[in-house]
């Protein structure tokens, strides 16, 4: 099929996302957090709060002294309280200083009701980014009045609040901690520091490291292909219970190589030796290759860099994928936190289904009590919606560049 016919098939016509048991299942990576933790957006203007006294001040500067360094050409504007102006202003880390009454300047006085009028200007500013560095969670009230397309923080205390940050730390105080220096302020900040600054700055090329160190050429051929555009897909993953069914994947490759003229080869270890069979016998095309159990990892890390396009479970293969660069639509379950176990990379499409039983953290299928549904709610035409996008991308490079897997 040309990639025109592509753009205008109507076997394309679904939408973001499918009902559901729970919900919606939906495209989890187009949270604007993750999208700024893969593509690493610039940020030219950025606000750091620290409205408080002169010793939580001080500190506090490990943690924006991180930040200068970090973002040496943003413009960095300091808000802060009028007794920490001259420490500021002599420190020379800051562009800008605003001054904010948010706080009486003794610790003792209860801090005045507050009002918009507090923030002395600095609703009417435009930021990129704004980090709230004060670990209380009071000063987290500015935010609603701040204009930022990104803002950063601890835990405000309140969903609501949270929901308006790109990232939030959690800062609970658990009993016995009067010897755990691990609590202290100033690792607290600077901690908060360091995770806006992997967020949002640009990390050392480890997608260039695999495939230079780690991939290993590969003895196959892909001329089964026929110059169509290639997808690997690998059908499994470590535990039963985070993958998509098997009759699925048969579905989506037929309909891959039939419909969609893409040829497939398929990945993985021994073990999915009976995944092989079971879809090359009931896809029966000459456009569905399997080379699992033929390949050692690193020799699989090179097949996935001549794919245009890699789809599959939470799993090993799928992280490769995505870090080296390669387009990728990964099928997630609700067994762990998305957030903490999602892809790093600048092409990946995640989908998956909320719901009220996740993170449950389960071994093994038989102890799930909700019929699988993290992942049997996410159905063909979620996933098919999510393929197409990445198909009409692969053509369009191929068309830019000639090359496969660009």
């Amino acid at each position: 099929m040309h990639s025109d016919d592509i753009l205008h098939s109507h076997d394309w016509q679904y939408g973001n996302g499918s009902r559901s048991l729970f919900g919606i299942a939906e495209r989890w990576s187009d949270l604007p957090a993750y999208q700024a933790f893969n593509k690493k957006v610039p940020l030219e203007r950025i606000l750091l709060i620290k409205a408080d006294a002169i010793g939580d001040f001080i500190l506090s500067l490990d943690a924006m002294l991180a930040m200068r360094q970090a973002f040496p050409n943003a413009h960095l504007t300091l808000a802060c309280g009028p007794w920490n102006v001259e420490i500021a202003r002599a420190l020379d880390f800051f562009d800008e200083i605003h001054v904010v009454n948010f706080f009486e300047s003794r610790a003792d006085i209860p801090r005045p009701p507050f009002s918009v009028k507090l923030l002395n200007g600095l609703e009417k500013k435009f930021f990129d980014l704004i980090v709230d560095v004060r670990i209380d969670i009071d000063t987290r009230v500015m935010f609603p009045h701040l204009q930022a397309t990104y803002k950063c923080g601890f835990d405000s205390g309140s969903h609501k609040l949270n929901q308006m940050m790109t990232m939030w730390l959690p800062h609970a105080m658990p009993p016995g901690t009067d010897m755990n220096l691990g609590m202290h302020q100033t690792l607290l900040m600077k901690r908060l520091a360091d995770s806006v600054i992997g967020l949002f700055r640009t990390s050392p090329d480890i997608g260039r490291l695999l495939r230079e160190r780690l991939a290993q050429p590969a003895a196959v051929d892909l001329g089964f292909a026929q110059g169509r555009i290639v997808v690997a897909i690998n059908t499994s993953s470590g535990r039963l219970v985070k993958n998509w069914p098997l009759s699925r994947y048969q579905s989506l490759i037929s309909w891959l190589c039939n419909k969609m003229k893409v040829a497939v080869f398929l990945l993985g270890g021994p073990d999915q030796k009976e995944d092989s069979d079971y879809l090359l016998e009931t896809c029966r095309t000459p456009f569905l290759a399997s080379f699992i159990g033929q390949t050692t990892l690193r020799e699989s890390m090179d097949l996935l860099t001549r794919a245009d396009l890699y789809i599959g479970n939470d799993t090993g293969l799928t992280h490769m994928a995505a870090r080296m660069g390669v387009s990728s639509v990964s099928i997630f379950s609700g067994i762990d936190p998305t957030a903490m176990w999602a892809p790093v990379g600048e092409d990946v499409t995640v989908l998956r289904v909320p719901t009220p039983c996740s993170s449950c953290h389960i071994l093994q299928l038989k102890d799930c009590n909700h019929n699988h549904s993290c992942i049997l709610d996410i159905t063909q035409e979620d996933v098919r919606a999510a393929v197409r996008n990445k198909i009409i991308a692969a053509h369009r490079r191929r068309m830019t560049t000639g090359v496969i897997g660009a």
